[in-house]
């Protein structure tokens, strides 16, 4: 779908974690022996930050790479660095290929106009029971038919109907080790449509937990309907996380520009999506990562 061959040269943007010894020599990448589909080189998001961003271009530079792999979280972080910096990218990408994490409507226009290339999500699992892609044109993820078998399920164990949110469940093809058969993935998407075996999904929504708790109990999932309210006030957060430990209550971590002020802490406030809950700022200068690099953008502590 991307146009690349084999022979092209993928890089990948992930979670790495290296050695006191190569990070002690600024080496924050590792090099396969021969062409992988997961990265050539693959690019340590941990130890990416303003002082090693330039290793991190010269090398991008040096390899000319035709795609890149990468959390959309992760290369979101890249481009602002990049954007704020006097680095250029001397190379044309065919594609930009994201995965692992839900990749937001802002994060993709933004790293299309930065990169000058489509991207394409996709969606999958360590299990190897479910994968699906976009086109490189709309958001839409269309599964394989022949990795999988997938069922978009509402809590009665019923198929949802198009436009709906369900539980993920599937039945891998490729595991003839250990096959999994009606596998809960712990995610959750929303169908468009369902087609001889096909199931294409409007948005993968996230996991299940990915869901804050407003102040009438009520579970708010959508959490991408954000950025389509007060775009001006997001243009001045560099990054940001959501923290919940309470029913209605919700902490903010806010890695923010110099041009944020209170106003623009009460234009949150007064947020559509913001309305049922009361909000918590924290003005911080890193959020927490997981161990793989990972961004997530909701952190729900346990409560009943």
């Amino acid at each position: 779908k991307i146009g690349v061959h084999l022979g092209d040269m993928i890089v990948a943007l992930v979670g790495l974690n290296l050695s006191e010894e190569e990070i002690s020599e600024g080496v924050f990448w590792r090099r396969h022996d021969k062409d992988n589909a997961f990265g050539t080189v693959q690019f340590s998001i941990q130890q990416l930050n303003e002082n090693t961003l330039e290793q991190y271009v010269l090398h991008f530079n040096a390899l000319k790479p035709k795609l890149i792999r990468s959390y959309p979280s992760a290369l979101y972080r890249f481009a602002k660095m990049l954007n704020n910096s006097n680095l250029n990218l001397n190379f044309q990408l065919k594609g930009i290929n994201l995965t692992s994490e839900v990749c937001e409507p802002h994060q993709k226009q933004y790293l299309e106009s930065f990169f000058n290339t489509k991207v394409y999500n996709e969606y999958g699992n360590k299990e190897l029971t479910v994968f699906c892609t976009t086109d490189g044109e709309g958001p839409f993820l269309k599964s394989s038919p022949s990795y999988g078998y997938v069922e978009v399920l509402d809590e009665h164990g019923e198929d949802v109907k198009p436009g709906e949110i369900g539980k993920i469940i599937t039945t891998g093809f490729l595991n003839k080790g250990m096959p999994f058969v009606r596998y809960d993935t712990g995610d959750l998407g929303t169908v468009k449509e369902r087609n001889a075996g096909i199931v294409t999904f409007s948005e993968i929504v996230g996991r299940n937990q990915d869901f804050l708790v407003d102040l009438h109990g009520e579970k708010k999932y959508s959490v991408g309907s954000i950025y389509g309210h007060g775009k001006e006030v997001f243009q001045k957060i560099k990054e940001w996380q959501i923290k919940q430990s309470k029913n209605g209550h919700l902490s903010l971590f806010l890695v923010i520009n110099d041009e944020f002020s209170k106003v623009d802490e009460k234009k949150l406030v007064e947020h559509p999506f913001f309305k049922s809950f009361v909000l918590d700022f924290n003005y911080v200068q890193n959020l927490q990562r997981t161990m793989a690099g990972k961004q997530p953008f909701i952190i729900r502590e346990t409560f009943k």
